[in-house]
C-alpha cells in the first residue's frame, strides 16, 4: 500500500519559487522608480526657493555716460538682508530715481540671479554759479551735481547770490525761467548766439545782463520782451561792431533803441 501524502505537503516546484521571485524583484523595482520619480518632481519645489533665496550676485548697468557704474548701483541701495528673489525692481527704480543725474530707469532681473539696470541721464545746458558753489541745470530746471566723470561741457553760465540750492532741487524762480527763455532765442541769434555767451547774471531778476565772450561785453536784456531787443541789436550791430572793445556795455531796455556805454 502507498503512503498517502498531502497536496499541501508536496515539495514546492522550482518553476513556483522562481515566479514568486520574479514578482517580488518586479514590485521591489516598481516603488523604488516610483520613489525616484517622486524625488525628481519635488526637487525643484525644494532646490529652486533655498536659489532663488541667495543674495544678488551681478548687476549690469548700461544707459550711463556720466555717472560710474558704481554711482548707480550705490543709487539703488541694496541692502545685504534682500536676496534676489525679494527685490522689487519697481521699488528699486524709485530709489534709482532719487539720483538728480538719472531720468528714467528700467530693471529687469535675470537668470543668473542678477539684476539689468538701463538709464537714460539729464543732460545738462547750463552751469549754476550759487552760494560760491559750481552745478548744473538740465532743461527742466533740475539741478545737478557735478559729476566724477566730468566732462567740462562748454556752456553758459547763470550766476546769482540770490539763491541757495542742494542737488535734485528743481528751480521755481522766475529769473532763471527767464534766462532759459532767452537762451533758447539765442540758440540760432546771428548777431549775439548763444556760444557767443559767457554768462548770464540773475542777481536782479528784472534785469538780466548777458556777458559775451571773448570781450566781456556787458548787454542788459531786463526782463521780457527779448525778440524786440534783440531785433533793435540787430539794426544796430554793424554800428557796434567797430566799437566793440570801446564799449563798456550796450542797454537794450529802452523801448525806442540802443543805449550804450563808453568806456
Amino acid at each position: 500500500m502507498k503512503d498517502y501524502v498531502p497536496h499541501s505537503a508536496q515539495p514546492e516546484r522550482p518553476n513556483q519559487r522562481k515566479k514568486g521571485s520574479d514578482n517580488l524583484l518586479f514590485s521591489l523595482l516598481k516603488g523604488g522608480v516610483s520613489l525616484l520619480g517622486i524625488l525628481i518632481i519635488l526637487s525643484p519645489v525644494i532646490w529652486v526657493p533655498a536659489h532663488l533665496a541667495r543674495q544678488i550676485e551681478s548687476v549690469g548697468v548700461t544707459g550711463n555716460h556720466v555717472l560710474t557704474a558704481e554711482e548707480v548701483v550705490g543709487a539703488l541701495e541694496l541692502s545685504d538682508q534682500e536676496t534676489w528673489f525679494d527685490v522689487d525692481p519697481f521699488d528699486l527704480e524709485n530709489r534709482g530715481l532719487s539720483e538728480p543725474w538719472i531720468e528714467s530707469i528700467d530693471i529687469k532681473k535675470t537668470s543668473t540671479l542678477g539684476l539689468a539696470v538701463h538709464i537714460g541721464e539729464r543732460q545738462p545746458v547750463a552751469y549754476l554759479k550759487a552760494n560760491q558753489q559750481i552745478y548744473l541745470l538740465d532743461h527742466s530746471l533740475m539741478v545737478l551735481g557735478l559729476p566724477e566723470r566730468w566732462n567740462g561741457w562748454d556752456l553758459p553760465v547763470l550766476s546769482t547770490n540770490r539763491l541757495t540750492v542742494t542737488p535734485g532741487d528743481r528751480l521755481r524762480s522766475a529769473g532763471v525761467n527767464r534766462a532759459f527763455e532767452l537762451m533758447n532765442l539765442l540758440k540760432e541769434d546771428p548777431v549775439l548766439p548763444l556760444s557767443g555767451v559767457s554768462e548770464i547774471k540773475l542777481d536782479n531778476p528784472m534785469n538780466l545782463v548777458v556777458i559775451t565772450q571773448p570781450g566781456g561785453l556787458q548787454i542788459k536784456m531786463g526782463f521780457d520782451h527779448f525778440e524786440e531787443k534783440l531785433h533793435r541789436l540787430h539794426l544796430a550791430s554793424q554800428d557796434l561792431a567797430n566799437r566793440e572793445k570801446r564799449l563798456a556795455y550796450i542797454d537794450l531796455r529802452h523801448p525806442q533803441g540802443v543805449v550804450i556805454k563808453r568806456r
